[in-house]
């Protein structure tokens, strides 16, 4: 149960921060696009999966972003709670990471850096062609 409720508190700490981004931008969506789909007769379900949800793209990217380079850069939280952890429950890359750097490991510690990197952006990546589309409006 250590590492879901490291979860819950990473989470928690940056919900504030997603919501902002995520309140500002579904507020300047125009409203004559829902005035025009509800005169066409869509419905609610239809005006966010048709109209917000396409509209809210580039915050979505940018968000599942940040969030997934965070949860990679975990250190604090999990160091401040648990040291790593009942048995290494808790134990993540950034936790090896930094131990190894404690321990004066730098071989180590450049590798794991090196391929913590290649895997971030290779997801950064991937999620920047999955979310990116053409958007006319």
């Amino acid at each position: 149960m250590a590492l879901p409720t490291v979860a819950i508190i990473g989470f928690w700490a940056r919900l504030g921060f997603d919501l902002v981004i995520f309140v500002t931008a579904m507020n300047s969506i125009p409203d004559s696009y829902y005035e025009a789909a509800k005169i066409d007769g869509a419905s609610e379900l239809q005006q966010f999966f048709r109209i917000t949800l396409p509209l809210l793209n580039p915050q979505i990217f940018m968000v599942s972003t940040i969030e997934f380079i965070f949860a990679f850069k975990a250190f604090d939280q999990i160091f401040v709670t648990t040291r790593g952890g009942p048995s290494g429950a808790t134990k993540t890359v950034m936790v090896f990471l930094l131990k190894d750097v404690f321990n004066n490991d730098y071989g180590a510690a450049c590798a794991i850096t090196v391929l913590l990197l290649s895997f971030l952006f290779a997801i950064s990546f991937a999620q920047w062609k999955f979310f990116s589309s053409k958007m006319e409006h």
